[in-house]
């Protein structure tokens, strides 16, 4: 028998070139760049980072989480409920309606009187009023001179519908924002002027020539603020249309309105909440309650609750 030899089969041997480039990375960085690669690699990745992070933080200041979204000027903000009566308590802010600033003590609406820019006898008034005025849905009043005696200011204040309304004269517009914050405005006479809830509009008395419920299927209802001499009867100066007016309060000023030291004449309505057997507001040296609380927005709300109609100036101020 012939016995199997083993063949023995030559090794297989890579040509040089073909090794070296087995041994290398194949993401190795080509020689020509040396460590520039490397370098400008970690550069972009740090500058998208950044980029990444700036973007993140601005879109969170854009859309702050959990606080609803932006008011819509000129439409009406829906009505969300009126201040809780009872003992003062810790306000959270949460049951607080839109355009009403937390706490006790809620501003409802400002105005402002410019001396300079009115009528002498506009200014020569001491006597006070506040009056509820409620306008059928799509309703237009229109409104006159006055047909008896009667001359002042006046601040309407709107506190739910969208309410429209013109002028014969220039007037002084306060739109409101969240937080108690105010932006004003100067329409000239003939402007259509649209509010919503918290702003309002100053204006002479008898200069009003219409008012306008924008909306059909809720009732317009605001506040008249009046300083004035004379009659201050809704029937004096409206004339026709669905509405209904009433007197909330009344009280005087402490000297005339063209005499209280400063050339603008800030003028606020708020809610007040006071605890049981708590005094009514007293004011300080800037600002000075006027009436109130009066007509109380609960069912069974008492003298403890209702609207105050305040006036400031800028006296003793800076």
């Amino acid at each position: 028998m012939e016995t199997a030899v083993p063949i023995e089969m030559p090794a297989l041997r890579q040509p040089p070139r073909l090794r070296e480039q087995a041994s290398e990375s194949r993401l190795r960085i080509p020689s020509i760049m040396g460590g520039r690669a490397v370098r400008w690699t970690a550069i972009a990745a740090t500058v998208a980072l950044l980029l990444t992070t700036l973007t993140a933080g601005y879109l969170s200041g854009l859309y702050p989480p959990d606080r609803g979204p932006e008011p819509t000027r000129n439409v009406a903000a829906p009505n969300t409920g009126t201040p809780t009566a009872g003992t003062l308590v810790a306000h959270d802010c949460v049951d607080v309606p839109r355009y009403f600033q937390c706490g006790a003590t809620s501003s409802v609406g400002v105005g402002m009187v410019v001396p300079g820019k009115v009528q002498a006898d506009a200014l020569d008034v001491t006597k006070a009023q506040l009056q509820g005025w409620e306008v059928d849905g799509a309703e237009t009043v229109s409104f006159s001179a006055p047909k008896s005696a009667l001359t002042g200011m006046a601040v309407d204040v709107v506190v739910v519908g969208a309410y429209q309304a013109t002028f014969s004269v220039p007037v002084a517009v306060a739109r409101a924002y969240p937080g108690g914050n105010y932006s004003w405005e100067y329409p000239d006479a003939g402007t259509v002027i649209e509010l919503s809830r918290g702003d309002s509009v100053t204006y002479q008395i008898g200069t009003k020539t219409e008012v306008r419920n924008a909306f059909e299927a809720e009732t317009l209802k605001f506040k008249t603020i009046l300083f004035y001499e004379g009659d201050p009867s809704p029937e004096n100066t409206a004339g026709g249309g669905g509405f209904r007016a009433r007197i909330d309060g009344d009280g005087t000023l402490p000297k005339p309105l063209g005499e209280l030291g400063s050339p603008e004449v800030h003028v606020q309505l708020s809610y007040v909440t006071l605890a049981e057997g708590e005094a009514p507001p007293t004011g300080t040296r800037f600002i000075t309650p006027v009436f109130g609380p009066v007509a109380s927005t609960q069912a069974l709300g008492g003298p403890n609750e209702g609207f105050v109609v305040w006036v400031s100036t800028n006296a003793g101020r800076g």
